[in-house]
């Protein structure tokens, strides 16, 4: 029977009502309660972590949870985390990047409904997810309501809706339907044991540079907040229109962007749009853009791309070598 280490930070799936709404107050203990079942496949040790509402997750905390995987490692065959949906893709994307030499599965999961609710999705969803850390495969992966999604390609795509996350730009990994995992064609290429077993110990890289902004562009942008911004933090991902435009008339943000390059700022550009990434050679606009020394951040998601440049810029300095880490695909977070 495989061994499972599950680690609690809080979100919705361990929150109590209060007066003031809801908020995490159950401890990881508590959650196996209400799975009894999975006894019968998996011997589940809890621990908990945090206990925050993941809009309280810091890429402090990313550190921490790594390290904690890694301090358990050889005693378990895999590893779920308990996590709150608003920052949950940002957690995958990080623990993607931030664990080296990764030979098992690391699988995040959570609710819309916290777990005391007795037709809500909370045990579900921890069940596949312990069910999924028992798979010989490895990776980091987001188990949601009977998907397996690749940590650095999820999306939460719904507020509400118990078919919260999808993924984005890459095929869903796997279904969880009756207890049996099915793979997607593509994942068995992708993520089959042999493809994605390493040599050597598995460790935690143990920096990261959270001083990176997301600004999204909207018609009639003062294109002064580009240089505001650029004042407060070392990089700077923005989601322009479409397949990578930008606006040079009236409101000109090629000066804006500029004057940050200038200043030692470095900026990937991404799209608003959710799906097929961006192209910045299609129109004039993104052609002008490659003028520029800014990185394109290809079919990434937005979330993945922030992240990523953060724990990029813990080791690079010069733009090339960033460039060079960004486009170098890990765990398919980019085409």
């Amino acid at each position: 029977m495989k061994k499972v280490l599950l680690l609690s930070t809080g979100g919705t799936i361990a929150s109590i009502k209060t007066e003031k709404g809801l908020t995490p107050g159950r401890f990881s203990r508590e959650l196996l309660e209400y799975i009894p079942q999975v006894k019968y496949f998996a011997e589940v040790t809890a621990k908990d972590l945090l206990n925050i509402d993941s809009s309280n997750m810091q890429p402090e905390d990313w550190l921490e949870i790594a390290k904690e995987i890694v301090r358990n490692y050889n005693d378990y065959d895999g590893f779920v985390i308990t996590h709150g949906t608003d920052t949950m893709e940002y957690t995958s994307s990080a623990l993607t990047y931030l664990l080296k030499n990764l030979s098992k599965p690391v699988v995040l999961t959570g609710s819309q409904k916290s777990i005391e609710e007795p037709l809500g999705d909370a045990n579900r969803n921890l069940i596949d997810a312990v069910r999924f850390a028992c798979e010989d495969i490895s990776g980091v992966f987001v188990a949601f309501c009977g998907k397996i999604i690749n940590g650095p390609r999820a999306k939460k795509i719904n507020s509400k809706s118990y078919d919260a996350f999808d993924s984005i730009n890459y095929p869903v990994v796997a279904s969880v339907k009756e207890n049996y995992v099915c793979y997607h064609e593509r994942a068995c290429q992708d993520f089959e044991p042999s493809l994605s077993s390493y040599n050597g110990q598995v460790y935690c890289e143990d920096q990261i540079v959270p001083d990176v902004n997301l600004l999204k562009l909207v018609p009639g942008l003062d294109p002064g907040l580009i240089k505001e911004i650029s004042k407060h933090c070392r990089g700077m991902v923005i989601e322009s229109f479409g397949l990578g435009g930008l606006s040079d008339r009236k409101r000109n943000m090629f000066d804006a962007l500029e004057n940050a390059l200038n200043r030692g700022i470095y900026i990937a550009i991404t799209t608003q749009v959710l799906r097929e990434g961006i192209e910045l050679g299609t129109y004039a606009l993104g052609d002008k853009v490659t003028n520029l020394k800014v990185i394109s951040g290809k079919d990434m998601t937005p979330s993945a791309l922030v992240v990523k440049m953060m724990w990029a810029l813990a080791k690079n300095q010069n733009f090339e070598e960033l460039k060079k880490v960004i486009h170098t695909p890990i765990q398919k977070d980019i085409y």
